[in-house]
């Protein structure tokens, strides 16, 4: 039985065809880390057009093809997706960003993102905007933390009981 590859309805690619341009583009930028920001949003591009082509049930086999997860395309997507980035790689800036930090750029309000990228070091502002701070104790942490300290203080409480029940069967030794 001779299986016909699917193909687009609207460009006539194979899945093979779209695995190979996207493999090409990722593989670009993996090459040229300083245009490694148009080359994943180059792929992102050819991903979304390939998700929106290809028939139903075709879309994990593509990736399978092309060797990046579900996750990982839909992280492409994202980046090609949002103008502020496309504006941003159209002005050459940023483009030094790894792809971690291009996608935080995605996740950000229009000021920070514009901070970030008009910073003298937008690494290091996206690394200070984007820094996580411990979170305050939970009430259940501070009600733990005061049963530790109340057990503490009852095994304090009881070796000065022991030591009060001696000295009272000493004392009545005495009389």
């Amino acid at each position: 039985m001779n299986i016909e590859p699917t193909t687009s309805v609207i460009t006539g690619k194979t899945i093979e065809e779209f695995a190979d341009t996207i493999i090409l583009s990722l593989n670009k930028a993996e090459k040229y880390l300083k245009t490694a920001m148009s080359g994943y949003i180059n792929a992102g591009q050819k991903l979304r057009i390939a998700k929106e082509e290809l028939g139903h049930g075709e879309w994990i086999p593509l990736l399978e093809r092309v060797g990046i997860s579900r996750m990982t395309a839909n992280r492409y997507i994202r980046l090609a997706e949002d103008i502020r980035i496309l504006n941003m790689a159209k002005r050459n800036m940023m483009l030094h960003l790894t792809q971690s930090e291009l996608l935080k750029m995605t996740k950000l309000e229009d000021i920070p993102f514009y901070e970030v990228a008009e910073s003298e070091d937008p690494s290091e502002k996206l690394r200070e905007l984007t820094a996580i701070e411990p979170l305050p104790p939970t009430p259940l942490a501070e009600v733990k933390k005061e049963l530790q300290h109340t057990k503490q203080s009852l095994k304090k409480a009881e070796k000065k009981i022991v030591k009060l029940e001696e000295e009272i069967i000493r004392l009545k030794g005495n009389h």
